[in-house]
């Protein structure tokens, strides 16, 4: 079963120090729990009166933040009483929050897992009725017993008629479709199986045919029959090929992993017109995805997917909404990516087949945007902000630097969308003219420059690239005061950090905060200071400490990243300039 509740909207005012209003709107809306209470959806909108909305940040009171977009989905480690904000910037310096709690109950009854949210398109006219049969295989392919199954509709259209549940049976009867011909059910399903991890397969069949299913270890694919038929793959290769995807971008999918039960899906084939798809999930995928020579075409699974995934990061997607700069660009990164690694490091695992066809659709991509790239120059280098060409001109430089400096910075590069920076470049661009098309450009190529340690502002400026210089170089500072590496506790005693992907091995300081006072020295050397530590060239990103400071004293910590031997920064300080490496690792 599931539970519904519902938020009341709430309006906060801002008073300015002349004593005009500002307004940003908060709204919470209608929340969908799964039966135990731990996975909520939450739905609602923020607005401002004063500028426009920059991002928004949920703190979910268990130690986690995300930047989830409406609606998006959070799950709670256990029973408890949680305290929610949902905190919102604006680009003339407001700030609005909102906040709630919501309570997990003790569950007392049998986990279940969601593995469909899948819509399946009922050729029926108006007045006809069809039953739906559904049928869900373990992944040894044995049928999982009916009782195991609940099934339910999800935001049937009125004029779809209604849906009646029967065992694992849908009668569906229409109303009149008035200008439509058809009718899309949507399908929810509940299995009672708690193996996050297993696969599962669920076969619909109706009057129009019949959908499949291809479970992998974190995707579901929802397709024709008619599309396996055509590709040369298993559906195990199918799947393996599309979970290999996700697991280079694993940090794209940190609220849509297995465990939430919100593992992407591909539900269907829009034939007719034949389109791409869009963000959200599932994703309906055009008939360009179709096999060709018998190998499906995941140049465009995966670039719906990277539209899918950066979408559901709210700074990223509202610096990139409309427009094709942002989308479009990091869509196509994502693919070739994901192909490059792929066919790196899985190439003997595959099948002759996929790796030709990988292969063929790496090289084509390539090729077309150094086309396209060509024609920009060739046309006069005419920006612009809503067009792909100008995309196109991004997706090649950002292939060029890949290639020297690795794909994989690709991680990088979206980190600095991180909910971390919404509260900087929102104060920035109070003072730097608002949200504009020149300063969602600035801060992307600002990212770019950062992402690969170069400054990129004078082969942008020379491509006709609209930067506000001020606000690239201000926002350099931003991130150079972030710094490379993100430090946190897990307990008291657990540190743990993340940097940039160049980073493999990690060198560890700790330092004895008095001593830092006194001599301004951050890596103090322990011969001289009792309480200062070196642990220098870890390959694991975790350390315990049990050590614990001497009465009145404190410790502090400060890591640095390894790439080919040599030692990246300590940071910045409170007065914007780099810390000092006394006394580095050997």
């Amino acid at each position: 079963m599931r539970a519904i509740v519902k938020i009341a909207f709430i309006t906060l005012l801002l008073v300015t120090t002349s004593t005009a209003i500002a307004q940003v709107n908060i709204g919470a809306g209608v929340w969908s729990m799964s039966p135990d209470g731990r996975v909520v959806e939450v739905n609602g909108g923020i607005s401002s009166t004063s500028g426009s909305v920059v991002g928004w940040i949920y703190d979910w009171g268990d130690g986690t933040k995300t930047t989830g977009y409406f609606p998006t989905v959070h799950r709670f480690p256990g029973p408890g009483t949680y305290s929610v904000t949902l905190t919102g910037y604006d680009d003339r310096g407001y700030v609005g929050t909102s906040g709630f709690d919501h309570i997990v109950p003790t569950f007392a009854g049998t986990p279940v897992r969601r593995v469909a949210l899948s819509t399946y398109e009922l050729g029926l006219k108006s007045g006809e009725q069809a039953t739906v049969q559904i049928a869900a295989y373990d992944e040894e392919g044995v049928p999982l017993p009916p009782s195991s199954l609940l099934i339910e509709t999800h935001n049937l259209a009125p004029s779809c008629g209604g849906a009646a549940v029967e065992g694992t049976s849908l009668v569906v009867t229409t109303a009149q479709l008035l200008d439509r011909d058809t009718c899309w059910l949507p399908l929810l399903v509940y299995v009672d199986k708690v193996e996050a991890e297993a696969p599962l397969n669920v076969i619909v069949n109706g009057n129009s045919g019949s959908f499949h299913s291809a479970w992998g270890q974190h995707t579901g694919t929802y397709l024709p029959m008619g599309f396996f038929t055509a590709s040369v793959l298993s559906d195990a290769e199918f799947s393996r090929i599309l979970d290999l995807a996700l697991e280079y971008d694993r940090w794209s999918v940190r609220d849509k992993g297995p465990d939430s039960g919100d593992r992407p899906v591909f539900q269907g084939v829009s034939y007719s017109p034949p389109a791409y798809g869009g963000s959200g999930n599932p994703l309906v995928i055009g008939d360009f995805t179709l096999p060709v020579g018998g190998v499906p075409q995941f140049a465009v699974m995966f670039h719906e997917m990277g539209h899918n995934f950066h979408g559901a990061n709210i700074f990223f997607n509202g610096l990139g909404v409309p427009g094709a700069f942002y989308q479009e660009t990091a869509a196509e990164w994502y693919v070739q990516h994901n192909l490059n690694g792929i066919l790196l490091d899985h190439s003997p695992e595959l099948s002759s087949p996929a790796v030709d066809g990988l292969e063929r659709i790496r090289t084509e991509g390539r090729a077309y945007h150094e086309f396209e790239y060509q024609n920009y120059i060739d046309g006069g280098m005419v920006f612009d902000y809503n067009h792909i060409s100008s995309s196109h001109v991004l997706v090649k430089k950002i292939y060029d630097y890949s290639d020297v400096h690795g794909w994989n910075r690709i991680r990088d590069f979206m980190d600095l969308f991180d909910l971390r920076f919404i509260p900087s470049y929102a104060a920035l661009l109070a003072t730097h003219g608002g949200l504009t098309t020149d300063n969602k450009v600035t801060y992307f190529i600002a990212a770019l420059s950062e992402t690969f340690g170069t400054d990129l502002l004078p082969e942008f400026e020379s491509l006709n690239f609209p930067v506000n210089r001020p606000l690239y170089e201000a926002l350099a500072r931003v991130f150079r005061r972030h710094g490379e590496v993100q430090i946190s506790f897990q307990d008291s005693t657990v540190l743990m950090w993340r940097g940039k992907e160049r980073f493999s091995r990690w060198n560890l300081y700790r330092g004895d905060l008095y001593a830092l006072r006194t001599t301004g020295v951050y890596t103090q050397d322990p011969l001289t200071v009792a309480e200062a530590r070196h642990l220098c060239d870890l390959s694991d990103s975790v350390e315990q400490d049990l050590d614990v400071p001497t009465p009145g004293g404190a410790f502090f910590y400060l890591i640095t990243g390894l790439a080919s031997g040599v030692e990246g920064s300590l940071g910045i300080n409170s007065e914007n300039a780099e810390r000092p490496n006394t006394n580095p690792c050997p």
